[in-house]
């Protein structure tokens, strides 16, 4: 019979979860150098929200990426994945999805037992509340929990990286990227308060925005940088990831939400400042080494209660 040794990384499949997921998967590919590595994650759950399988393919880190949809039919999503993890040997199966419940878990753990997969990691712990995400995926999974911010980066070669930034038209007096776009709608700041605060920045300090997000998020920037009379380049849309990363790579400053694009921000070694509901458990989703320039609504606030002030002070101390 074929030694079933080869392994298998199921996780989430949003921009921002996979891109909290790369310290994990930097760490079980230095335990396991001379495997095979397969990545198995869903596809978003909305058609304009950009797949976190674009990340694990710039990690370069896997042999293989495989995405599957979340409203396929159960069954036929089944006999599916259950021949992709048979046919490649499959015999460890490592856990970064979200915390699960427990019929999650024990739905999860007869399906891998059915593909023939009996060792499976990080499946059934519990973790404490309030850890940041990138902690509590390598503490259940036993991996080495000593982390930099160089642990986040992704594997986009310097080239690359000036190629983006000058095929858009980007140079030096580009000095602040911004994404207004969140996927939750009760997480928004009021459009007016962005108008006041860019407007502010512009005529204060003359310095060009760049704004990336998804194609669904084009026509409330541009209605923004219409309003604020600002200089800028709306990018929503018009990005990959690899060019999104770049760009924040060479602009170096970031203002937007608990998002996709503010992980892409931590992962490219920005300066952030990041808009947070109260939604969010405190300290889960806070970018590495930066959680000072987090400005979180009180709980049970709005948050547009966040005064236009707060924001402005955070926003002169990145731009000094």
């Amino acid at each position: 019979m074929k030694e079933k040794s080869n392994i298998l990384i199921f996780t989430a499949g949003s921009l921002g979860d996979s891109l909290s997921r790369v310290p994990a998967m930097r760490s079980i590919r230095s335990l396991h150098p001379d495997k095979l590595v397969y990545v198995l994650t869903n596809s978003p759950s909305k058609n304009n929200v950009p797949s976190g399988k674009g990340v694990y393919i710039l990690l370069k880190l896997v042999n293989e990426v495989f995405e599957y949809k979340v409203d396929l039919i159960f069954f036929k999503k089944w006999f599916f994945l259950r021949k992709i993890l048979k046919d490649r040997s499959i015999g460890i199966v490592y856990n970064l999805m979200p915390e699960r419940t427990v019929y999650q878990r024990t739905r999860d753990k007869l399906f891998f037992y059915t593909a023939g997969v009996r060792k499976i990691v990080g499946l059934n712990a519990y973790t404490k509340e309030g850890q940041p995400e990138w902690q509590r995926l390598l503490a259940i999974n036993n991996l080495n929990q000593e982390v930099r911010l160089e642990d986040f980066r992704l594997d986009i070669p310097l080239s690359k990286i000036e190629q983006a930034y000058r095929k858009f038209g980007l140079n030096e007096e580009y000095k602040l990227v911004v994404s207004v776009g969140t996927t939750k709608s009760w997480a928004q700041w009021d459009q007016e308060k962005w108008v006041q605060l860019l407007s502010r920045l512009y005529l204060s300090t003359g310095v060009k925005i760049v704004f990336i997000g998804s194609a669904g998020d084009w026509s409330s920037t541009e209605l923004i940088i219409k309003k604020s009379n600002i200089d800028a380049k709306n990018l929503c849309g018009k990005t990959t990831i690899s060019e999104s990363y770049s760009i924040l790579s060479k602009v170096n400053r970031f203002l937007g939400y608990d998002s996709g694009p503010m992980h892409l921000a931590v992962s490219s070694k920005c300066r952030i400042i990041s808009i947070f509901s109260d939604h969010a458990v405190v300290g889960k989703w806070y970018p590495f080494g930066q959680e000072d320039n987090v400005i979180r609504v009180a709980d049970g606030q709005n948050v547009n209660s966040i005064e236009l002030e707060r924001v402005w002070s955070k926003l002169l101390q990145i731009m000094a």
